[in-house]
């Protein structure tokens, strides 16, 4: 779907599903196109009246960067930038300066969303904006180290778990890691556990395809897709449901863990022929 010609119900149904995308980023580019957009229309409203003149010139400058910036963020709707927290700081820039206080919170945004700079969404801007904070005077040691370098007991044991349960097809490249309701109540896991391990399976050695079955109740499996160049992630995600990026997509599925593994490894047989 082109996001940013889709009508305001369109997008904020898709944006309310389990889709990948629109994310954070897209959703966080649109409101910021309003608010530029606002400011145009004022803009207008106050050109050509009498009692503004003294400020006109003014106004024509403003209403070139609202519109440049409109035009910016729109673009970033569809292209769902690495982070919302890029997006954001090219619009508190031009509001106000950015304290150590908000820097924080921009680089917690975009590490989190580029897990730690290391996903394939990072860009050479990526990381002049993250310079541009660290510049700040922020200190991101502690804060990388609790975000990306730790994880609990608990999520420990089921990550082994998954690796001693996987299967691989497709001469080993297509590695699938499963995450039953049952696992989850033998290891009194909470939802901080179970966060992002949907990306271990793509972290084996050999493999370029990595599905995380997930259980979330029973006959109800989230399938999370996790790809290199080779595959398509959205395109396998969208012949179930789904959708998502090129490598990072997603979809639900009905039936048994079997049924919907079998589903999966035939929507990517279907795509890589």
């Amino acid at each position: 779907m082109d996001f940013a010609q889709a009508s305001c119900t369109e997008f904020v149904t898709v944006l309310a599903s389990n889709a990948p995308v629109p994310g954070g980023g897209g959703a966080s580019a649109l409101v910021g196109a309003l608010g530029a957009a606002l400011a145009s229309m004022v803009g207008n409203y106050t050109l050509g009246k009498q009692k503004y003149a003294g400020v006109e010139a003014e106004v024509r400058a403003l209403m070139v960067r609202t519109e440049e910036l409109r035009t910016r963020l729109l673009a970033q709707v569809d292209a769902d930038a690495a982070a919302c927290g890029e997006i954001l700081y090219g619009i508190i820039r031009e509001l106000t300066a950015v304290t150590p206080d908000i820097a924080m919170l921009l680089y917690v945004a975009i590490a989190t969303d580029t897990g730690c700079f290391v996903y394939s969404n990072t860009t050479a801007q990526t990381h002049r904006i993250a310079s541009e904070l660290l510049g700040c005077g922020i200190d991101v040691g502690p804060v990388n180290k609790a975000l990306f370098r730790t994880k609990s007991r608990t999520r420990l044991a089921m990550e082994a778990r998954m690796v001693a349960d996987m299967t691989l097809f497709d001469q080993d490249r297509v590695v699938v890691m499963t995450i039953p309701l049952s696992l989850r109540q033998e290891m009194h896991a909470t939802e901080a556990d179970i966060e992002e391990l949907s990306s271990l399976a793509a972290l084996v050695e050999g493999t370029d395809c990595g599905v995380t079955l997930r259980e979330l109740r029973p006959g109800v499996i989230k399938i999370s897709l996790r790809t290199g160049p080779r595959v398509d992630a959205c395109a396998v995600c969208q012949k179930l449901g789904g959708g998502g990026h090129k490598a990072a997509a997603g979809a639900t599925a009905d039936g048994t863990m079997d049924e919907v593994r079998s589903a999966v490894l035939r929507a990517y047989q279907e795509v890589v022929g």
